[in-house]
């Protein structure tokens, strides 16, 4: 079969003969013959162009045509179709989508699946059909060694324990068939974090999002959530993001500390205009910049968003990988958020301190790790190498580097994290002997109702630096002690305790 494809672009004509690989630059009357040469005689040609064009200029353009055909360079057929070695070829299976769940826990009206069961009876996929389907994969996949299995609904994680399960499987068999993908993720470390937030400690809380970044490299260590039935929200799967909060404010001070707007010792004052405490305002008087960071001042906070400006803020939280999909996971029913740029209107104050702006939990770690890794931003990545049968690396993933922040800034701002941890609003977050610093952070919705509680930071453990962050979304109520539950409250002593099962 021939084709031809043109496109007029920068006042040039240009036709491309798709088989032959030929390009030509060709006149106006060219252009639009070449359309209905293959299709009409030479005098219907003619008839058709010769309201716009002489009869010498339709000619002059048809000979030229009919050259470059007889040559070889237009129109020509597709011969390799027919070739032995393209017919007799082996055809290889490199990718599979397993629709492992007919059905859907949202059941949205403008659902393009009627809601979930696309019209047919509601089913899941056995664990045996998925079986099948791997093998056939690895059965006909030739020599490729990197192969694709996507998982697929309506909603897959309403079928969670057979998608485990095929990832096993997986696993199991890709060494011997020498397919082997080297994830980031630690399993161990993995198990210990999910055993930490299914401890009776934390049983009031619906549901936590962790990641567990290492510092250096910004690979992945850890993806947990407590609930695992529900859509994975450390990538915001089915929804826009989370509200920050004041953790937000770790990015606020080491921007107006990298633009030499302000220094920790400076002083400001907190009038109580947006600082409250139990729900009445509450001016905490004049603090320096430290300290407002300790004790979380939202008046001094939004003050210095005011000083960075909002072009200026947008700037740097965009280099630090915010409003962008992290890992690209995309697809019906589980498309990675990418969060929600706050507008000019929304206000600098809110901006600086993580209202009217939403990320995802991985989003925001990655961020703060630019902070924590001496300014340089990495962005997190799950998959480390590609290996063979003999665990040689065949390909390896190498993340680039993008200095963000000053060392100064970094030092300084990892100092005030520390103070947190210290002195102020994350005390609960503390491990006896280990390095770390934070800051909590806590979202409100309408009326002051707590809605996410947070806490994202740093600790060193057998001489590496990780970045975690934890994530307490849609906490309301108080909690045994009448005190209102919050970020301090819920994800710190989380934070604490994924420490400490890190420690042992």
């Amino acid at each position: 079969m021939s084709m031809i494809h043109k496109f007029s672009m920068n006042g040039y004509n240009i036709v491309l003969d798709v088989n032959g690989g030929a390009v030509h630059v060709v006149d106006e009357v060219a252009y639009n013959l070449v359309d209905l040469y293959k299709e009409k005689t030479k005098e219907e040609i003619i008839e058709s162009l010769k309201e716009n064009y002489t009869v010498e200029q339709i000619n002059e353009a048809y000979d030229e045509i009919k050259t470059l055909e007889e040559e070889g360079l237009l129109y020509t057929e597709d011969t390799y179709q027919f070739h032995p070695s393209f017919v007799a070829r082996k055809k290889v299976v490199k990718a599979l989508c397993l629709h492992v769940a007919h059905d859907c826990n949202l059941k949205c009206k403008y659902c393009f699946a009627a809601q979930g069961d696309f019209g047919g009876e509601k089913q899941m996929m056995s664990f045996e059909v998925g079986k099948a389907a791997i093998d056939y994969l690895i059965a006909n996949s030739g020599n490729r060694r990197n192969l694709e299995i996507d998982f697929f609904g309506g909603e897959p994680l309403m079928n969670f324990d057979v998608v485990k399960q095929l990832v096993e499987y997986g696993r199991s068999i890709e060494k011997e068939n020498n397919k082997n993908i080297r994830l980031t993720i630690d399993k161990s470390i993995t198990e210990k974090i999910r055993n930490v937030l299914k401890s009776d400690e934390f049983n009031n809380l619906d549901n936590v999002g962790v990641v567990l970044l290492e510092s250096k490299s910004g690979k992945i260590r850890a993806m947990v959530q407590k609930d695992e039935s529900e859509a994975n929200i450390n990538l915001g799967i089915g929804q826009l993001g989370f509200e920050p909060g004041s953790i937000f404010k770790i990015l606020t001070e080491a921007i107006a500390l990298n633009e030499g707007l302000i220094n920790v010792t400076d002083t400001f004052y907190c009038d109580g205009s947006i600082c409250n405490n139990n729900g009445k305002p509450y001016a905490h008087g004049a603090l320096t910049v430290s300290k407002a960071f300790e004790l979380s001042c939202n008046d001094i906070y939004a003050k210095i968003g005011n000083l960075i400006g909002y072009e200026n803020m947008l700037k740097y939280t965009t280099n630090l990988g915010l409003f962008n999909k992290v890992l690209g996971v995309s697809g019906e029913n589980r498309e990675e958020a990418s969060g929600v740029m706050p507008k000019a209107t929304d206000g600098i104050s809110n901006f600086a301190i993580g209202q009217c702006v939403t990320v995802t939990p991985l989003q925001i770690a990655g961020a703060i790790n630019a902070v924590v890794n001496d300014g340089v931003y990495i962005k997190p990545s799950i998959i480390e190498d590609i290996v063979d049968d003999n665990n040689n690396i065949i390909e390896s993933e190498q993340n680039k580097e993008n200095r963000i922040f000053t060392s100064t800034t970094s030092k300084l701002v990892k100092m005030d994290m520390k103070n947190v941890v210290l002195n102020g609003t994350g005390t609960e977050a503390k491990v006896d002997g280990i390095i770390e610093g934070g800051k909590t952070g806590t979202a409100t919705g309408e009326g002051g109702a707590t809605t996410h509680g947070w806490f994202a930071g740093y600790f060193e453990l057998n001489n590496n630096e990780y970045t975690l962050v934890v994530v307490t979304p849609n906490i309301q109520g108080r909690n045994e002690n009448g005190v209102e539950l919050a970020g301090g409250n819920t994800a710190a002593p989380i934070f604490r305790e994924i420490i400490k099962s890190l420690i042992n």
